[in-house]
């Protein structure tokens, strides 16, 4: 049998880099890792920690922030939000 006919492969799934920053910091909230009202580090260093470039790291943040677990305060940085839900447009479900 030709190996067209057939085709045993599946398509590559790619995640886009952001998507993983998000599930990440997702996993530190949920974890306790991370408090609300923390102040995560700098986008220079996270973006190095993470080895992402800062517009990468920059779409993950505005994320967060929209589906309410981060927020950013021009100037003084980005926080854990105080009410941070664990929950929200594009979460897994939880068990």
């Amino acid at each position: 049998m030709r190996l067209a006919a057939r085709n045993p492969f599946q398509p590559i799934l790619k995640t886009r880099a952001s998507r993983a920053i998000e599930a990440q910091v997702r996993a530190l909230i949920a974890g306790g890792q991370v408090q609300p009202g923390d102040r995560l580090p700098s986008e220079r260093i996270l973006a190095q920690a993470l080895g992402v470039g800062r517009s990468t790291l920059r779409e993950a943040i505005r994320i967060l922030e929209v589906v309410g677990l981060l927020d950013v305060r021009p100037g003084e940085g980005t926080f854990v939000a105080a009410q941070a839900p664990l929950r929200g447009p594009g979460s897994e479900p939880r068990p």
